[in-house]
């Protein structure tokens, strides 16, 4: 029987450590890690090319490995498919970026955004279509040409603690679902928008249009800071209620529609009336 030499074991051990580490770079515990690299090389998941976007085409959940930069305002960086019927989205501390950069005047006049007028067109940070459920958190989405999260089809869909600046269209569109712990500011149109569900503890400020509105049914808006916007602090297509809200130097007031106000609001200052 031949003995491994030293040098023998150490190409052996480091052959090892090579095809583990390779292997922790596609996933951790079922979470599958996505870096700028593994963009480029695609298949992230089953049908994904080279590239942005970044195809999830399964369900499952999906963490930033590292920072991801698209080339140009007219890109998506993340397009989840209607196959994919459970997403989450661990950014991870890391960043998705684009060449959007929004000034700071009141309201705020952004460049270059994402050509086309479909809300449904690229330029997206995460986009996601009729997926059942959809949760993003932990991380910023800066400098994309049309929405940092465009996610208007999907049934449920929670944000937590995502940081939204530079976005040329928008901040945040989705359908149902809650919107918390995040800061949108200097970007354009506005910075929340949902049909139905929780806007909660934000910082929302120097929006080209409102703070938060809604697009058809109630929704609930609490504890949030809310100004410096180019639209009102709150639209309310349909009924709603509001407390707890800071709102300051709103160009179109603070509260806009039928609002129900349930007390502790702040208005440049004083009790909301």
């Amino acid at each position: 029987m031949t003995v491994p030499t030293k040098r023998a074991i150490h190409y052996l051990l480091a052959g090892l450590f090579v095809a583990v580490s390779a292997s922790t770079a596609w996933a951790v515990d079922g979470i599958v890690l996505i870096d700028q690299n593994r963009a480029m090389a695609g298949n992230v998941t089953p049908g994904d090319t080279p590239g942005f976007p970044i195809s999830i085409t399964v369900s499952g959940s999906y963490r930033l490995s590292g920072n991801l930069t698209v080339p140009n305002e007219n890109t998506t960086a993340i397009d989840i498919t209607n196959a994919a019927a459970t997403v989450t989205i661990d950014l991870n501390g890391f960043s998705i970026n684009g060449p959007t950069v929004c000034d700071i005047s009141i309201p705020t006049v952004c460049t270059p955004v994402a050509s086309g007028n479909n809300i449904f067109d690229p330029g997206v940070g995460i986009r996601s279509g009729a997926t059942q459920a959809l949760s993003i958190r932990n991380g910023a989405i800066v400098g994309m040409g049309r929405f940092a999260i465009f996610a208007f089809g999907a049934p449920v869909v929670h944000v937590d603690a995502i940081q939204v600046r530079h976005s040329g269209l928008g901040g945040i569109l989705i359908g149902s679902g809650s919107v918390v712990n995040s800061e949108i500011s200097r970007s354009g149109g506005t910075a929340v928008s949902l049909k139905q569900g929780l806007v909660k503890g934000n910082y929302i400020n120097r929006m080209a249009g409102n703070g938060v509105a809604s697009t058809g049914f109630p929704i609930n808006v609490i504890d949030n800071t809310i100004g410096q916007n180019g639209g009102a602090g709150i639209d309310f297509a349909s009924s709603g209620s509001y407390s707890g809200n800071t709102f300051y130097s709103n160009l179109g007031g603070s509260i806009s529609g039928s609002g129900n106000q349930t007390g502790g609001n702040t208005c440049n200052g004083a009790p909301c009336p």
